[in-house]
């Protein structure tokens, strides 16, 4: 087996037609290879062969707890997606959120009580427009080659300059869709989640107990919610 082939799930069905598999190096440009920074590879992903022009991007701790429709994500002429108030950690993720604010739309970044209003957006089910996405890159190519690093650092830039593009040329609109996040610490988090009161929930790994009793734990809760097995499962 590859090493390439490792880092496919083992419990996803690859013969199914709808799932392609996009490998760094198909898009990200040779000379920044290899790379081990997703912020890198989320700026590059426009460049997917055979890319909608209408795509969704979602990281891979998302579920999805409803139906949920292309009018829920896009409008007539552009997206649908949450802007907000926000108070940040310092850390070499959140500079790379504040970078992409500022390169795109500076204007809106206030900072109030330890809170930043600006329109950063949060952990969600975020839309793209690939046609626009594009012209991000050929506008910002400078900007966004220069914040190139193999791993993460607070020089980077992310996929937020698009949807930010996009709100400046006022084809953003506020989504209803409902996404909840959630850090997993331990236990006690695990039996507390509430799956009922969102869109889309976000199960982000913070874990801190034995992962041996936590794993079979958020099973069981999940599958009482969501019992069916998904199409693309093996």
């Amino acid at each position: 087996m590859s090493i390439s082939e490792t880092q496919i799930p083992n419990w996803l069905d690859t013969q199914n037609k709808r799932i392609h598999i996009v490998w760094d190096w198909e898009i990200v440009p040779h000379e920044y290879l290899p790379v081990f920074n997703s912020n890198v590879i989320d700026l590059y992903i426009p460049r997917i062969e055979g890319l909608s022009e209408r795509y969704l991007y979602a990281c891979d701790d998302y579920l999805v707890m409803r139906e949920l429709k292309s009018e829920d994500f896009f409008s007539e002429s552009g997206i649908r997606l949450k802007v907000g108030r926000y108070k940040f950690m310092d850390c070499t993720y959140t500079r790379t959120i504040i970078n992409s604010d500022w390169l795109i739309c500076p204007q809106y970044i206030s900072k109030e009580n330890g809170y930043y209003i600006l329109p950063y957006c949060d952990h969600a089910i975020v839309p793209h427009l690939k046609s626009e996405n594009l012209k991000v890159m050929e506008k910002y190519q400078k900007e966004i080659e220069g914040s190139i690093s193999r791993f993460r650092e607070e020089k980077n830039l992310t996929w937020l300059i698009y949807p930010l593009s996009l709100m400046e040329k006022g084809l953003l609109q506020l989504s209803s869709v409902k996404t909840k996040y959630t850090a997993l610490r331990d236990e006690n988090s695990i039996r507390n989640l509430n799956l009922s009161d969102c869109d889309v929930i976000v199960l982000n790994d913070e874990y801190r107990d034995n992962y041996y009793y936590g794993k079979p734990l958020l099973i069981n809760r999940l599958e009482k919610v969501l019992p069916g097995k998904s199409e693309f499962e093996k």
